[in-house]
């Protein structure tokens, strides 16, 4: 969870008052905690995201998702609706 994250929680806040409180409540700070095995095949922390399973979802850059997939098929990219895009 990262500054883009919790901005996206203030803006659900302003669409569905509470939100920033439930969603804060859940999240797990995983950015900065990978160990060093984590850029296992393909160089990237998708194989450690799915190997832990802590995680529903993971936000990132629609970039990077979409290079992620590339490496993982199996997971799932969703675009933010432009109420929640961090511009």
């Amino acid at each position: 969870m990262g500054d883009y994250s919790v901005e996206v929680f203030r803006k659900a806040e302003t669409i569905v008052p509470g939100s920033f409180y439930l969603l804060n409540a859940k999240a797990v700070i995983l950015s900065g905690t990978f160990p060093q095995q984590r850029n296992s095949p393909g160089g990237s922390i998708v194989y450690y995201l799915q190997d832990i399973n802590k995680a529903d979802i993971y936000l990132v850059y629609y970039t990077s998702a979409l290079c992620t997939k590339q490496i993982s098929p199996s997971l799932q990219v969703v675009e933010f609706p432009d109420s929640l895009k961090v511009l």
